[in-house]
This record gives C-alpha cells, structure tokens and sequence, in this order.
C-alpha cells in the first residue's frame, strides 16, 4: 500500500510533496508540524538504507516523471482536456489514460491503473 500511495502522488498533476517519519503519538497532541521540536521533524536516513526497494522505486518513479511532460501539466486547462478516467474500471482500481501527444510527450497515450483491492485485477488495454 505504501508503493500504490508514492506511485499515485508520482504520477499525479501537481505540485509533490515528500513523504517523512514523524512520530504522529506527539503530533496527534501537537497538529503544528512546522514548530514542533527536531525530535518530531527530524529526517531518520538509516530508513534509506532499511527501505532501500522503497527508496529504488521511487528514484524510477521520479525518473518516469521528469522524463515525460504528461505527468507535469501546468494549468488546469490541459489537465482537463488531456485525461480520460475509466468510469468501467473495476471495485477498487483506479484507471485513467493521459493524451500525452497532445503535451508534447514522446508517449502519445498512458495508461495509469493503480489497484488499491485486494485481488489482481486484468489490465484491460
């Protein structure tokens, strides 16, 4: 589920924001993240090293993304015209194709499916 919800952020129009460990016992007390201490805020980097299939993922999903404008559209407007979500997609999936050609992408069309069930589900191309 963690991959399913970085490969969803990642692949999302938008501006990103980067996932971190904080202890949420203390900020359930304290809902200010930005003034709580160090002890709340700071960055564990020996989770680099235990997630490291984690942190590999994520370095192909930002590649994917900065290699191809249909994951970085600017406005509303080409965002609206340029994605189509599957309505038929199945309980559970999540399904939409972005008119990449349209953007100036060298994938013309992309298809996203992302399966939060807990079955496998066919891709129906």
């Amino acid at each position: 589920m963690h991959e399913l919800a970085l490969s969803i952020v990642l692949t999302s129009q938008g501006i990103l924001s980067y996932m971190r460990e904080q202890n949420f016992c203390e900020v359930k007390i304290n809902r200010e993240f930005y003034n709580s201490p160090d002890s709340i805020n700071e960055i564990d980097w020996n989770l680099k090293t235990t997630n490291k299939d984690v942190f590999d993922y994520v370095r192909q999903l930002i590649k994917m993304r900065k290699s191809h404008p249909a994951f970085r559209m600017q406005t509303a407007e080409p965002i609206q015209s340029n994605i189509k979500f599957d309505e038929a997609a199945p309980a559970g999936v999540v399904s939409y194709e972005i008119n990449g050609g349209a953007v100036g992408d060298s994938w013309k069309k992309i298809q996203v499916w992302f399966n939060g069930s807990n079955t496998e589900e066919p891709c129906i191309c």
